[in-house]
């Protein structure tokens, strides 16, 4: 969280996004407690071992992370 308030506040981004892999649960639930919304899913986007693996992405805006916009 401390993370997303420096990038946000300090850094002056609009946006931040996050690409994991499908298989990773536990840092795209971490993802979603922190309010980032899944934007969609990458099929086969990178190779990882011996097979492809699809790749979740997840953004967060600014405006939506400081509650002045309703999230669609």
């Amino acid at each position: 969280k401390k993370a997303i308030d420096f990038a946000f506040r300090e850094l002056g981004l609009h946006r931040l996004e996050a690409r994991i892999a499908a298989s990773n649960h536990l840092p795209r639930r971490l993802c979603a407690m922190l309010g980032f919304a899944m934007e969609g899913c990458e099929k086969e986007a990178c190779f990882k071992g011996d097979h492809w693996e699809d790749v979740c992405v997840y953004g967060l805006l600014n405006p939506h992370y400081r509650g002045e916009r309703q999230v669609n």
